[in-house]
């Protein structure tokens, strides 16, 4: 087991009792096990840096929306009416509610209620547990008087994949931070 610790670069493996070797042992064997769950998780399927890039190559951006302005883009010229069913399913993901059980435990927490099942779908799958923490963030932002309503921002409506999306171009303040973050959602998938 020493050995082991050794070749895996463990600082100060020849200096441990061999209690403290079976001890750092099993934790090695129990963070390789971690992070190959880890490979499970499918979302985000970029990193932040491609998020917060104005241009990317992971998708084709199709037209720019004032959200102020509702959905008076739909009749917009410049967006290729085969797009219409794709943004139409999106704005109904958006809003999709579904009743049901959405996780093992005894009773779903109230936050499975409040959201679309979008993001519940999203959280679940962004983690290896149930995605909870994530999603009581998502609610805690949501109530933060430091976001600033989305009806004074713009968004761009995207295809990634084949699939209408929508990166929203607002900042959400991290909490005790002065980070951005954004986010890029399709109605099958959010990138982040």
């Amino acid at each position: 087991m020493r050995q082991a610790l050794v070749d895996d670069n463990f600082d100060g493996a020849k200096n441990l009792d061999s209690d403290e070797v079976e001890d750092a042992f099993e934790m090695i064997e129990y963070l390789k096990k971690y992070r190959e769950m880890e490979k499970s998780v499918p979302f985000p399927l970029y990193n932040t840096a491609e998020m917060d890039s104005d241009v990317s190559s992971k998708w084709e951006e199709l037209i720019e929306i004032d959200l102020k302005e509702g959905g008076s883009f739909i009749a917009e010229p410049e967006l290729d009416m085969k797009h219409i069913p794709g943004v139409l399913h999106l704005f109904a993901a958006l809003v999709t509610f579904e009743s049901g059980k959405k996780t093992e435990w005894i009773k779903d927490p109230a936050v499975y209620e409040s959201l679309p099942y979008l993001f519940i779908n999203f959280a679940i799958k962004s983690r290896i547990d149930s995605g909870y923490r994530l999603l009581m963030r998502c609610v805690r932002h949501a109530f933060d008087s430091r976001t600033p309503s989305l009806d004074k921002n713009t968004a761009t409506l995207i295809l990634h994949d084949g699939n209408v999306g929508i990166r929203i171009h607002s900042s959400i303040p991290a909490s005790m931070k002065k980070n951005i973050y954004n986010a890029v959602a399709t109605a099958d998938a959010i990138l982040c």
